[in-house]
């Protein structure tokens, strides 16, 4: 070891010793990761879900895009989006100030993170993935619940034209 890093090494220590000095603890650390993965990937999973769901909306509905697009808005879950945030925020502020992370630049992972969004919301569309949501599994009650309100609306419009 060099020099200086020793003299780095036990001035580090001396002020340690003498409490200016102190150590997070362990927990901190684990508490701010759990909080960050945890909002990255609810995050990831929410911007997924609508990209997707925006895009098949409007890829099958045709003139009604508009008014379904706007259904789902007035629908969608917006406290997991607000949650997703916060969680994201300050798991990120926790990381970047006790981290390694300042070595890699915020645009850099942002624009990544907005990039892999849009990419994979549109190949769960493309493979359908949607389709398969509106006829079975966890969003079936949702899907079918967007498109029984439509029929109605679309009914009550055709007959005020009558």
């Amino acid at each position: 070891m060099s020099e200086e890093l020793k003299n780095i090494t036990n001035n580090i220590m001396e002020q340690i010793d003498k409490g200016k000095i102190k150590m997070k603890p362990k927990i901190y650390f684990i508490i701010g990761s759990i909080i960050t993965f945890f909002g990255l990937i609810s995050s990831m999973i929410v911007s997924i879900f609508l990209i997707g769901l925006i895009r098949f909306s409007i890829r099958s509905n045709g003139r009604m895009a508009q008014y379904r697009f706007d259904q789902i808005l007035s629908n969608f879950p917006w406290w997991t989006t607000i949650f997703a945030i916060i969680s994201l925020i300050i798991g990120i502020w926790l990381i970047r100030k006790y981290d390694f992370s300042y070595k890699k630049k915020n645009v850099t992972i942002i624009l990544g993170f907005i990039l892999a969004i849009i990419i994979t919301g549109y190949t769960i569309d493309a493979i359908g993935l949607n389709d398969t949501l509106l006829h079975r599994g966890p969003m079936q009650g949702m899907m079918q619940n967007y498109f029984k309100g439509n029929k109605i609306q679309v009914q009550d419009e055709y007959m005020m034209n009558k």
